[in-house]
């Protein structure tokens, strides 16, 4: 479905020269979740970060799980500026929640990947917009994770966010969810 609409919604940005943004999520040391909890445990974060994200999101725009521990979310008509607040908002959602299970809080953080149809990378196929988020993914994680990077002209990223594992949560403001199987958003079938 995701490679679909991403498709789907590029010629639509082509056409009209319409904003879309791409932006790939991955769950910050995951294995390790899974190695310390439980399979069982991993689910309930993947579950939880799938519930947050779908709660950042509009009608319009797209959230799917795209394998492993990697989500990632379409977004029609947000210019450059908007889909790094919106990831932004993303992240720091996700580093602000708790996710309860067993009797545990299991704290998560997120690195994120932006491209953008107009942040001066020359994308006509929907596999260069996925390549470069995916690239810009990487680079987040490689520059500390808990962050998000957007791709840039090639080779160049912009950063934003903090690295977790230099800067304490404040855990005053954290959210804590208990999560039951959720379902990602999807649009209706025609």
């Amino acid at each position: 479905h995701l490679d679909e609409r991403l498709t789907a919604e590029l010629a639509f940005a082509q056409r009209h020269a319409a904003p879309l943004a791409l932006i790939v999520v991955d769950v910050d040391y995951f294995k390790r979740i899974n190695d310390e909890h439980g399979h069982q445990a991993g689910d309930v974060v993947l579950q939880g970060i799938a519930a947050v994200l779908n709660s950042c999101v509009r009608v319009e725009d797209l959230v799917a799980r795209h394998g492993g521990e990697e989500f990632a979310g379409l977004a029609r008509g947000v210019d450059l500026g908007g889909a790094k607040a919106f990831a932004e908002r993303m992240r720091s959602t996700i580093a602000g929640t708790g996710f309860a299970f067993d009797g545990t809080s299991l704290s998560v953080t997120a690195s994120f990947g932006i491209a953008h149809n107009q942040a001066g990378i020359s994308m006509s196929k929907a596999s260069a917009l996925m390549a470069s988020a995916d690239q810009a993914l990487y680079a987040a994680k490689h520059g500390g994770r808990n962050r998000v990077c957007v791709a840039g002209s090639p080779g160049s990223y912009s950063v934003s966010g903090d690295d977790a594992s230099t800067k304490p949560r404040d855990r005053s403001r954290s959210r804590h969810i208990e999560t039951a199987p959720v379902a990602l958003k999807q649009e209706a079938s025609p």
